[in-house]
């Protein structure tokens, strides 16, 4: 991959995490300007709880999100980026412009997700 390249996905991998980054914050100003709601019944209690495991797990899903951004970022800096780990071929351009993040090919990325 040429400099040039390396250049746009670190651009767009920049990009990305400032996005991420903004929305985790904004997360986090309504996970604390969230009001515990007086006990119901057993359906506001449910929906109450379910909201908040929802902002729980949304926090853990952008958390990994975040530190795979930080891995394509390092990996940009070492020259390895657009390099399957698993069979150690070229990723296409055309997948890291669709998820600059990835670390697997599409043939490696189907497989894994077939024995899942």
């Amino acid at each position: 991959m040429n400099q040039k390249d390396l250049n746009m996905f670190r651009e767009l991998l920049l990009e990305k995490k400032e996005n991420l980054l903004k929305e985790v914050h904004k997360n986090r100003e309504n996970r604390n300007n969230y009001h515990y709601k007086e006990v119901g019944d057993t359906a506001d209690v449910a929906a109450d709880s379910y909201e908040k495991e929802f902002m729980f797990e949304l926090t853990d899903k952008e958390q990994r999100l975040l530190n795979t951004i930080e891995v394509a970022l390092h990996k940009i800096e070492s020259k390895t980026y657009g390099i399957c780990e698993e069979c150690k071929g070229k990723i296409t351009i055309d997948r890291l412009k669709a998820v600059p993040f990835t670390s697997l090919c599409v043939e490696c990325q189907a497989k894994k997700e077939a024995t899942k």
